[in-house]
């Protein structure tokens, strides 16, 4: 009979230390599993990729301005799996957008229950309505992504909204951190739940049709951020497995 383990509920084979993942064969050692190249703590016979939760109330995490996440006219995918405790108001999932300050580029949030993606060209209007529905203690895949001239926003692979088109590059933002649980410079719109997993990809836009959502992000070709939250329980310093520095801000921590 063939060895087997739990990975987020599912059973996967297992076979000389390695374990079967969306079809890959994963190294397996020590009680760490290799996922995308990075290695994830194991526990009671579980491949952590973790769970981040934020209280809502000034909790948030900074990474630092950077060349990569300023996208230009290319297509480029922000994704995020969440779990959320509150859908009311504004309910930042990620942004670089520094709305007080006229230098607006894109954010990604729930607004009352729904799913809001924007952008702006020129950093002081943002476009993009919000669509879907979202329920606050069920779990979703979102996604925001430009396919050339088109931009579209997804939940749990399915499209829910085309934004308006254009083929302008995005406003250049190069002062403002990229906030993951909030919106800046004036810190509003916190995020309240769990969240699983963040990737940004640059120079792809990953899904441009309904798509089955992944289980965890893999640090591959044009990701230049990702974070599965894989760190042990309590913790409250955190990881992008491209290497960025992620700042902690608040009570943001790893729950079981």
């Amino acid at each position: 009979m063939t060895a087997k383990i739990n990975v987020g509920g599912v059973y996967k084979d297992m076979t000389d230390c390695k374990v079967n993942i969306g079809g890959v064969w994963k190294t397996i050692t020590a009680g760490w599993a290799n996922i995308g190249g990075v290695w994830k703590s194991m526990y009671n016979s579980f491949v952590r990729y973790g769970k981040a939760y934020f209280d809502g109330s000034g909790d948030y995490l900074s990474l630092a301005n950077s060349a990569d996440f300023n996208f230009g006219s290319g297509d480029f995918c922000i994704e995020a799996t969440v779990t959320p405790s509150n859908v009311t108001g504004e309910r930042t999932i990620l942004a670089l957008y520094g709305y007080s300050s006229n230098r607006r580029s894109y954010n990604m949030s729930i607004r009352d229950g729904q799913l809001e993606c924007r952008y702006s060209i020129n950093g002081v209007l943002g476009v993009g309505p919000a669509g879907g529905s979202i329920s606050s203690g069920n779990e979703y895949h979102l996604a925001f992504v430009r396919y050339g001239n088109t931009f579209k926003s997804y939940i749990n692979g399915t499209l829910v909204v085309t934004l308006t088109p254009t083929s302008s590059a995005l406003y250049n933002n190069t002062v403002d951190a990229l906030l993951i649980g909030a919106i800046g410079p004036n810190l509003t719109g916190y995020f309240n739940g769990e969240t699983t997993g963040v990737r940004i990809t640059k120079g792809s836009a990953r899904y441009t049709a309904n798509f089955t959502p992944p289980t965890y992000f893999e640090n591959d070709t044009n990701t230049v951020l990702c974070m599965n939250f894989g760190e042990i329980i309590g913790a409250t310093t955190f990881i992008d497995d491209t290497g960025k520095t992620v700042t902690t801000v608040g009570n943001v921590v790893i729950v079981a």
